[in-house]
This record gives structure tokens, sequence and C-alpha cells, in this order.
């Protein structure tokens, strides 16, 4: 049976969540406990587990904005099919009278009877039902204000854009005061106005603003066994010594990593790689460092490079041959990661250390990347083949 993914209720003063990220694709397969998805809302950040087992489906994207109790996922059982996404609730009809008579009369005849009175409170809406704001779409032929037109100020303007005298069938459901647009469109006079203070899409560019601001750059460590990459660079260098310079250490966990990246989805980029020897720092970028041969990767860092150092996106800085048993990198300005590998010690171990910027990378996606790489270096041949 398949399980909702919803938007959790917070308290009434939650007017509804932004869908940040998701962790797992559509389609994935997700174990029980396993983080998916990240939701913000104006105080807090909330990551969602899978609580069974099964094939993960968004139905809202990432970067959406929901109002709580919204199914914005599902878990299905492995075979299990795709339930129907429920229709949004209607609008409830005007009642009609038993006789033909015009609409503008029996408007007419209750004005007559009681001119003071008021109209009637709509229904409470029930448990779960979806709150509706009536929004009057403006006909094909009808031409906006002129701005000489506009009577008071700008804010008047705009809220005169979105009064209605009566709700439409078509209406939409939606967080009260959020745009009722289409995503993908402008919203009217987006330049000229900026979300007013206090609104809930004030509230969530702040969120976003603030989650940038608040980013703090964590570390991770993991101890690698190092003999088989040795062990492949010692071959290799036996083998290309009369055509290619001898391959190090230094370029599989290099290459580990842009493997690992391409697998998390990251888009290739230039990879940096600095040695810091006794003597000096040797710094350089490699391009395509995951997908061109290992041999022609090797290469171009003996021959310093493809390109400035600075184009790098990410770094690995060695301190190896410094016998620096493990050291923090530090991560570049509107940079991802950073790693570090540190000197082989008697068993052939070595540490590598990711530090990473927690507003681009979540704390379970840096340990599966990290993780991966740990297996590539240890089983480094699958680096070699391509």
């Amino acid at each position: 049976m398949a399980v909702s993914i919803s938007v959790p209720n917070l308290g009434p003063e939650m007017a509804g969540g932004i869908v940040a990220e998701w962790y797992r694709p559509d389609g994935a397969t997700v174990d029980h406990g396993e983080l998916i998805c990240r939701l913000e809302c104006e105080f807090v950040a909330v990551e969602i587990e899978a609580e069974v087992p099964g094939l993960l489906h968004h139905r809202r994207p990432a970067g959406s904005i929901e109002r709580p109790g919204v199914v914005i996922g599902l878990v299905l059982a492995p075979g299990e099919a795709l339930p129907e996404e429920p229709a949004p609730a209607e609008l409830p009809q005007a009642s009609t009278t038993d006789h033909d008579e015009p609409e503008s009369a029996a408007i007419t005849g209750s004005l007559e009877d009681d001119p003071e009175e008021e109209p009637a409170a709509p229904p409470p809406l029930a448990p779960g039902e979806p709150v509706v704001l009536p929004f009057r779409r403006r006909p094909a032929d009808e031409a906006p204000h002129p701005w000489s037109a506009v009577p008071g100020d700008a804010t008047e303007f705009e809220t005169s854009l979105f009064e209605t005298a009566e709700p439409l069938p078509d209406a939409g459901t939606a967080i009260p005061g959020l745009p009722l647009w289409e995503p993908d469109d402008d919203p009217p006079y987006a330049d000229a106005f900026p979300p007013a203070a206090g609104s809930p899409e004030a509230r969530f560019s702040a969120i976003a603003a603030e989650a940038a601001d608040e980013g703090q750059v964590l570390t991770m460590e993991v101890r690698v066994s190092a003999s088989e990459a040795a062990r492949a660079v010692h071959v290799l260098a036996r083998e290309w010594r009369e055509f290619t310079p001898a391959p190090i250490v230094e370029d599989l966990v290099l290459r580990a990593f842009a493997r690992a990246l391409a697998e998390a989805g990251f888009e290739a980029s230039p990879a940096g790689l600095t040695l810091v020897t006794p003597g000096s720092d040797h710094a350089v970028a490699i391009e395509d460092a995951e997908a061109r041969g290992f041999r022609d990767a090797v290469q171009a860092r003996a021959a310093g490079g493809d390109e400035s150092a600075e184009r790098a996106a990410w770094t690995l800085v060695s301190f190896r041959e410094c016998g620096i048993r493990a050291a923090t990198p530090a991560v570049a300005g509107g940079h991802t990661m950073a790693a570090a590998m540190g000197a082989i010690d008697e068993a052939s171990a070595m540490s590598i250390t990711m530090s990473y910027d927690s507003s681009r990378l979540g704390q379970g996606e840096a340990a599966r990347l990290l993780a991966r790489v740990r297996t590539l270096v240890e089983e480094p041949y699958g680096l070699l083949s391509s």
C-alpha cells in the first residue's frame, strides 16, 4: 500500500512550506529510515525519512510552496500501481429555486425586502478541505489599467488586480495570500512591486536568504585502505615508464572524487589538485577528470594541468609527501566542497577529509559521497578502465 509523504503541520503560525530539496530522485528505491527530502518553513527546516522501504514517487517538485497536509510524494511497494492524485475540491454551487425567474429579479427582490441584511457567512471548512481563494480572471478584451488612471499608491493598485466579487468554479487552491498565477509565468508587474513586507512571499524569500547566510562549512573524515591503489600505480608506473609519466596515488583519489560527484548528479567541472611537498606547493586543474582516459589525465597533471588552478570548481589537497596524517581543507567561496588526503601509514591506510558547504550539500549526501570515494579507492581497478 502506498505511504504518503505530507507537509507536516507545525502549528497555527505555519502558512506553508517549501519543498527545498529531494535527496533521492523520482523512481529511486529507498530504505526504511532513509532521508528523502527537506522541507523549509518560516521558522524551521524538517528532513523527512521514508517510513517504509519501496519506490519513491514525487508529486511536487523541489521549490514548490505547499500548505500543511498536502501530499508531496509517495512510497510505493514493489509492483504497486501509482494511485491517481485526488482532484481539488469543487466550490459549492449556488442553490436554485423552483421558479424560472430571471436572476436579476431574484436579486432585486432580496434587496427590497431587507436592504440592510448582510450576506450569509460561508460554511466552515471541513478538516482537510483545501482553502480556495477566489481569483477574477481578466477577459481577453479587457486592457490593463493605464498607469495614469491608478488611484492611490502602488500597494492599492497591486491589491486591485486580485479583488473579486464572487468565486469562479475554476478557482484553484492555494495558501491564503500566495500568488495564483502559473509557476512558470512572471507575476503581474513583478519588477515594479517587490513582495510586501510580512507577506508569505517575503517570508519564504527571507528563509532562502537566511539558509544561504547560515550555511556552515562542515567536515567529514574517513579512513581508507591504500594498499590496492599503491599497488595499481606501481604496476602502471612500470608499464608506462618509456612513454608516460608515472601515476601517483593522488591521481586515483582525484578520479574517485570526480566519479562519485558524477554519480551523485553533479555537473562535470574542472578538478583542482594541489600537491604539498616539503619544498613548495604544486597546483593544477584537470578538465574532465572522470570522463577522460586515466593515462591522459596523468599526462595532463604531469604537464602542469589543462588550465589555471583558479578555474577549478573543487580541489583535492595532498599532504602525503609531508607526512601529515590528516588535515582540514578550506572551501573556496562559491564552491561546494574540498578534500584533503594524508600520508599512508604502516598499515597501508590513509585519511581522506572532506569539507563541504552545508547550504549546498546535505549531511546525508556528503556521507554517501565520501563513502563512495572510499569504495573506489579501495577497489581502484574500475577507475583505470575508462
